[in-house]
């Protein structure tokens, strides 16, 4: 029914389509969650632009306050101020002075996203195996291709 006859182009399709969806969404999503260091090296070529930033908050002044945002800090300025410590997620618009981020809105993190990294690992562990099940079945065993009877 199924057949092995092209098993190599095969393959090469299926790992070529899947570098290219792999290439085409980084691309496409480093306008939605670009990275810190482009937007703060960069402010003019992302002012006005909407982000979503996620970190915690290192200090609060009175109209404004630093979260650590992918290891680099950022000023957000919003009328609702959190609490220092807190866990919050950030939506808002890039401004090219300071640079600062001029929030719409901000909301504290549940505690549960605190372990995500839990989840993370569980699906590693499970792609680590996904994997060892595949170089179990189909690694290369010269013994098993030896023809005749030596």
């Amino acid at each position: 029914m199924f057949r092995n006859s092209a098993y190599g182009w095969k393959l090469g399709g299926a790992l070529a389509l899947a570098a290219t969806l792999a290439a085409f969404s980084a691309w496409e999503g480093e306008s939605i969650h670009p990275p810190a260091w482009k937007c703060l090296a960069q402010p003019d070529l992302w002012h006005g632009e909407e982000l979503r930033v996620l970190g915690k908050v290192l200090s609060v002044g009175r109209e404004d306050f630093v979260l650590l945002w992918q290891e680099a800090p950022l000023t957000v300025r919003h009328a609702r101020l959190p609490s220092p410590g807190a866990d919050v997620e950030v939506v808002g618009t890039l401004d090219r002075d300071g640079p600062c981020l001029r929030a719409r809105d901000w909301r504290a993190l549940p505690p549960r996203a605190r372990f995500r990294w839990i989840w993370e690992a569980v699906s590693l562990a499970v792609l680590a195996l996904i994997l060892a099940n595949f170089l179990r079945h189909f690694a290369f065993r010269p013994e098993a291709a030896r023809l005749g009877g030596r």
